[in-house]
């Protein structure tokens, strides 16, 4: 598994506030090797104890993968339509929204 990959500084507003929620705009690049069950650190990058959901989606210019946060791991998983991404996802970038608290 890769460590997440995000960026705070290229979307405005980077983060909005709510009373209960945090909401998180990064941009995603995904990495070079991507393996089966996720992403790890998501929590850790954003500095946020929970991530309720993440929203979005990243493309590589042709294809698109839809996100899934697995509450159980804590891990930021990539799905196409039928089954869960594999191997070199680097040029698949997004913008994401991450719900938190």
């Amino acid at each position: 598994m890769a460590a997440v990959s995000i960026s705070l500084a290229t979307v405005q507003p980077s983060r909005d506030m709510g009373a209960t929620t945090r909401r998180y705009f990064p941009t995603y690049t995904g990495p070079t090797l991507y393996a089966a069950g996720g992403d790890t650190g998501l929590a850790t990058a954003l500095g946020v104890g929970k991530i309720v959901t993440v929203l979005g989606t990243i493309s590589n210019g042709t294809a698109a993968l839809v996100p899934w946060f697995n509450q159980a791991t804590g891990n930021l998983m990539w799905f196409t339509p039928t089954a869960e991404a594999a191997g070199d996802l680097h040029l698949y970038t997004g913008v994401l929204e991450v719900i938190a608290q």
